[in-house]
């Protein structure tokens, strides 16, 4: 099916909400038009030479935010394209197509041998042939195959035997991975349980990151687990986020941080301009409301090293124990009631809860996290206009509906 429309604007998203809501036409149907004038903001923008409206500094993909907001630097290992979508402009980027394609297949169900990659690493620097000399010069066997497992924005992830192979695929994404083995180098000795140690060189101008791949596999959900196996599970998260959090801030390297506001301020103006718009006025005169709540006070707020990014994918178990923790690009310092919303996003506030019975947590650090929480969809919508990504910009906006 092939549809084709012109420009649209903010009303044009607000007026597909209204049908929808008093099903004048399907949500299906609404969700479809909605993901296509999305589409058209950034066409328009990049048709007019501007720049796409993901807004300030935090969400360019050069640039690592200094507060650690969630959203945009993560691997999504399925992207607009895998699903699907195809984006055509015609006359000078007026009109757009928006076509749904017949076969969607996710590129991480088969092993990927060095020498098919198919166009993964070509977004590094050059392609199966490149990947095959990594291969060589780390004097690693070409089988078995190598694996791809995550492929996003900021790095192409693979899995070579027992270990873990990272690919940055622009400037920032190197700049973050350097840091990254930098603030582990410094936190692994304080921390309770198994965090990549990475090796970082540069082959052929590329900049790659390999570690041994550390046992378990990410909790996905607590199903399945008996009341005692939760309790077991919370003490050990516990006392990981307790040994993170207690390490002194400035054994990491750190340049002179700005205020937290600046960062949320600029989080709040990338939300006017491309997030509320999809939200309805009453929802968005909540969540102004609840910005300037937390703006008043958050350059006041605690501030220790934090992990930034404690979901459900960066936590490993091992039969039902905490085995490891991954993905520290985001660490640095921050309100540990962020770690404790991210946690809760993934597991339920009825774990979290768990968890800080071994752990202190004030009220006022449970509206935190409240608050953090209400921003994840946020990011998320953000994410899936920057990156044309109709179903994580859906899965915003109904976070938001129900």
């Amino acid at each position: 099916m092939v549809r084709t429309v012109s420009h649209g604007s903010s009303f044009g998203i607000c007026f597909m909400h209204i049908l929808c809501r008093y099903r004048l036409i399907s949500s299906n149907a609404g969700e479809e038009w909605v993901s296509m004038l999305c589409e058209l903001r950034l066409l328009r923008c990049q048709s007019k030479g501007a720049d796409i409206p993901s807004g300030g500094a935090a969400f360019r993909p050069d640039r690592r935010p200094s507060t650690p907001l969630r959203g945009v630097g993560l691997i999504r290992a399925v992207t607009a394209k895998e699903r699907g979508y195809r984006l055509q402009t015609r006359g000078q980027g007026l009109t757009i197509e928006l076509q749904r394609t017949n076969t969607v297949k996710h590129q991480s169900e088969k092993p990927i041998a060095p020498d098919s990659i198919q166009g993964e690493v070509d977004a590094t620097r050059g392609g199966a042939m490149f990947l095959a000399r990594i291969v060589a010069e780390l004097g690693m066997p070409s089988e078995p195959p190598a694996v791809l497992i995550g492929s996003g924005q900021n790095s192409v992830a693979y899995q070579l035997g027992g270990r873990i192979l990272r690919l940055p695929r622009h400037a920032g994404a190197e700049r973050d991975l350097v840091r990254e083995a930098s603030t582990l180098r410094a936190v692994r000795p304080l921390l309770p349980v198994s965090v990549p140690d990475l090796e970082v060189r540069r082959i052929g101008g590329q900049l790659i990151s390999l570690h041994a791949k550390i046992p378990g596999e990410p909790l996905s959900d607590l199903a399945g687990l008996t009341i005692g196996a939760r309790k077991a599970l919370a003490v050990d998260l516990a006392a990981f986020l307790q040994a993170l959090h207690s390490v002194p801030i400035d054994r990491l390297e750190a340049g002179p941080a700005e205020a937290p506001s600046s960062e949320w301020h600029r989080l709040l103006a990338q939300c006017e301009d491309v997030a509320f718009p999809l939200l309805s006025p009453d929802v968005v005169t909540g969540l102004r409301t609840r910005f300037s709540d937390f703006l008043a006070t958050c350059d006041a707020l605690p501030q220790c090293l934090i992990h930034g990014d404690f979901g459900t994918g960066n936590i490993l178990v091992d039969r039902v124990r905490l085995s490891g923790v991954i993905d520290f690009s985001g660490c640095g310092p921050g309100d540990p009631a962020y770690d404790f919303a991210s946690l809760a996003a993934g597991l339920g506030d009825g774990f979290v809860d768990l968890v800080l019975e071994y752990l202190p947590a004030d009220t006022a650090a449970r509206e935190r996290m409240s608050f953090y929480r209400m921003t994840f969809p946020l990011l998320d919508i953000l994410y899936g206009v920057e990156n044309r990504d109709p179903e994580t910009i859906h899965a915003g906006v109904r976070a938001f509906a129900a």
